[in-house]
């Protein structure tokens, strides 16, 4: 696929930019998905520090970890080759599947009364 298709995933083209750098470093995306674990695993723990203490500091960490995980998904994106439109869809899926097992429960706890 070439770099102009590439850009049609609707993947910003700075994150094309840094992972064809870091492509051209290391001859394969495999560190740049490695990183994109490290930087998930660290927005874990700054979730579990905002859930421990909702401080400002740890609420500035936490945001500084979704800001990273973002640039990283956004290469990812970039490496599987999938579109926006793809995660839109799934999105919409699980959002109503969700919805549906909410409205399952409610008419439960009604039935229940």
């Amino acid at each position: 696929m070439s770099i102009k298709t590439k850009y049609n995933l609707g993947v910003n083209p700075d994150a094309v930019k840094i992972a064809l750098h870091y492509r051209r470093i290391y001859a394969s995306y495999e560190a740049q998905i490695d990183k994109a674990v490290e930087e998930h695993l660290e927005y874990i723990e700054a979730l579990k520090n905002y859930k421990a203490d909702q401080s400002e500091d740890n609420r500035t960490a936490l945001i500084d970890e979704a800001a990273d995980i973002s640039v990283m998904d956004e290469q990812v994106r970039l490496f599987a080759e999938i579109r926006q439109c793809e995660i839109d869809s799934r999105a919409k899926f699980k959002v109503e599947r969700q919805l549906g097992r909410i409205e399952n429960d409610v008419r439960k706890w009604f039935e229940e009364l």
